[in-house]
């Protein structure tokens, strides 16, 4: 009879240890899942700010920017041999865009990120509810912003000049229980200009 009691409580603490393990393990699960989708969820959501922010850095510098002259070289066909923007001016350009950029970022360090507590569930039915979680958002780098040119056809006898700039942040997103590095880059328009003249089939010269 002890015999049996014995073996009967050594089965019941061998299922419950059983029990023990597996929830163990589906929390751990459970939780790394969470702690995936968190960084997924706070990196969009850094990238999707970022990206408010230096749109509108990038509308403020456009509406703080004088046209921006062009010097056009033709051959005596009339065909367009060079292009090339005022230097002074871009640079210009450049350098306000990156104050401008870099002022909102400070801004926005004064300011949190908030993001709901039932979207770091991953469950569509809890997305947007429940209390807020803030995520602080610091640069650790300064802006970078590179120039590219892009030239193409507008038309007969017409060529459309496009100057872009893509600009790159490193920030820091902050959560109560982690850091999190995010980089983003993204590209904008900032001078266009339709000229008229055939698009030459060489324009690697051009600037």
């Amino acid at each position: 009879m002890r015999r049996y009691v014995s073996n009967k409580r050594f089965y019941l603490s061998y299922i419950l240890l059983l029990v023990i393990v597996v929830v163990i393990i589906f929390v751990a699960f459970f939780m790394s899942q969470i702690d995936r989708h968190v960084e997924e969820l706070v990196a969009y959501t850094s990238k999707n700010t970022i990206g408010q922010l230096v749109e509108k850095a990038t509308e403020q510098t456009l509406q703080q920017t004088d046209n921006i002259s062009v010097e056009v070289l033709k051959d005596n066909n009339g065909n367009i041999t060079s292009i090339t923007p005022d230097s002074s001016e871009i640079n210009s350009l450049e350098n306000t865009l990156r104050k401008n950029i870099n002022n909102l970022l400070c801004e926005l360090e004064n300011d949190s990120v908030k993001i709901p507590v039932g979207s770091l569930t991953g469950i569509n039915l809890l997305s947007g509810k429940g209390g807020e979680i803030c995520v602080d958002i610091h640069q650790i780098a300064a802006s970078e912003i590179k120039l590219s040119t892009e030239i193409k056809s507008a038309g007969i006898n017409q060529t459309l000049y496009t100057v872009s700039a893509e600009v790159s942040t490193e920030i820091m997103a902050i959560l109560p229980t982690k850091k999190q590095e995010i980089k983003t880059k993204s590209s904008y328009v900032i001078l266009q200009k339709v000229i008229v003249g055939k698009v030459p089939e060489n324009t690697l010269n051009l600037k």
